[in-house]
């Protein structure tokens, strides 16, 4: 909503501002909401907390971390099996060219001997890292 209100694009209706509610937000962000009604989400089973990164395999949450490379690592771990040729690492907007190369040498030392990695830089943004083994 923040970059198309300051791109503008010409011939679209502008957005002036957007509306948020709902109790999952943190305290830093929550505005005006009312600090008492915040809560963590309960999502699969799972009370996520500030700060925990949900890992997501199959549409579910398979276990929250704290550590985003931790998450990569576990995640890869139970998604590559023994046929497993090729990983394929998208990675997004809020992560550097730094971050992205640090975690492939994690993956490549783990998981090189195994399968063949490739990294992407997709742009995407909420999600720091898609995964995908074929």
């Amino acid at each position: 909503a923040r970059q198309l209100h300051d791109e503008a694009p010409e011939g679209h209706a502008r957005i002036m501002g957007i509306q948020m509610e709902g109790p999952y937000f943190s305290e830093k962000k929550k505005g005006a909401q009312n600090g008492e009604y915040l809560k963590n989400p309960d999502f699969d089973g799972f009370k996520i907390k500030q700060g925990e990164l949900m890992a997501l395999l199959g549409g579910k949450v398979t276990f929250t971390e704290t550590d985003l490379e931790k998450s990569v690592l576990k995640l890869l771990k139970k998604m590559i099996k023994s046929d497993s040729e090729f990983v394929t690492v998208i990675y997004g907007a809020d992560v550097t060219a730094r971050q992205a190369a640090e975690i492939e040498e994690k993956i490549q030392a783990k998981f090189g001997s195994k399968v063949e990695i490739t990294m992407i830089n997709g742009g995407q943004p909420i999600y720091y890292y898609i995964l995908s083994v074929e």
